[in-house]
């Protein structure tokens, strides 16, 4: 059954040209042109660099300690992902607010006709599958499931999808994300903010999960700006950026879960509005 269609989306965003459109690009493509247009504009990039602790004083993040040695800044921004190392570091509460979701995700060589121009949203009996061509003769596709006892295993992911693709062969591997609905109880302290999946995320049918990234990212450089700008504005800025954040995860929480509600299966467990804290 086709799940999708560009009314079902317009919730998400539009404005008066009409609904937005989103992009199709591999993630090895976008990462290498956002770190390009850093070091254009400046930035010391360390790579390969695995950050290892925290360092801390009287309560403020002062910086990390990392291969390349203790790394001392005003400001540490987590942008490490779902991982949420910095989160972990400082032992940080969250709000989760979905069963336990994994996304599994992969490519597979070759381009059907009826995908070549349009991405698909296809709901399952389970939950969704996600199919976009992103390159040529490279098709991408995700699967979730929705219940926690429903997890698909690799090969069970791969057989939800559609006949046609199914002949075709895989590249490279399928891969696993923890896509759980959940949000830090403090995106923004002393010495430190975290952004996009590091400070909240919804599973990708949220469906513009990168411009969060992009823009969370914005949104903390122009509180660290107003911070050091205006020190005694430290704590308002601070509070700012919290408060924005919050305001986008619990609109798109809304959405999400109105959105869910038009599935022909959906999830048992989002009828309870279930709110836990990890």
């Amino acid at each position: 059954m086709h799940w999708n269609g560009p009314a079902r989306f317009n919730a998400f965003g539009a404005d008066i040209t009409g609904p937005w459109r989103g992009f199709q690009i591999s993630r090895a493509l976008l990462d290498a042109a956002l770190l390009q247009q850093a070091a254009s504009a400046g930035v010391e990039i360390y790579q390969p660099c695995r950050a290892h602790s925290a360092l801390t004083f009287e309560q403020q993040v002062i910086g990390v300690e990392a291969d390349a040695g203790c790394l001392y800044a005003s400001y540490v921004i987590d942008a490490s992902g779902a991982a949420g190392w910095l989160g972990r570091q400082l032992h940080l509460k969250a709000r989760i607010d979905s069963a336990a979701l994994v996304a599994r995700f992969g490519y597979l060589h070759g381009q059907p006709a009826r995908y070549a121009s349009n991405p698909r949203l296809l709901a399952t009996t389970d939950g969704w599958t996600w199919i976009a061509r992103i390159g040529p003769q490279l098709t991408h596709w995700t699967h979730l499931a929705f219940e926690t006892d429903a997890l698909q295993t690799v090969r069970q992911s791969r057989q939800m999808l559609p006949e046609d693709l199914q002949a075709l062969p895989q590249s490279g591997t399928i891969r696993g994300a923890d896509v759980s609905w959940r949000i830090s109880a403090t995106v923004a302290g002393d010495g430190y903010l975290l952004v996009g999946d590091a400070a909240c995320r919804l599973d990708p049918a949220s469906s513009h999960g990168v411009l969060k990234a992009l823009m969370s990212g914005m949104q903390a450089a122009q509180a660290i700006h107003d911070s050091l700008s205006r020190p005694l504005l430290r704590t308002a800025a601070q509070a700012q950026y919290q408060r924005w954040l919050r305001g986008w995860y619990e609109h798109d929480l809304t959405q999400l879960r109105s959105f869910y509600r038009l599935h022909p299966f959906p999830p048992r467990w989002l009828g309870t509005d279930r709110v836990k804290e990890d």
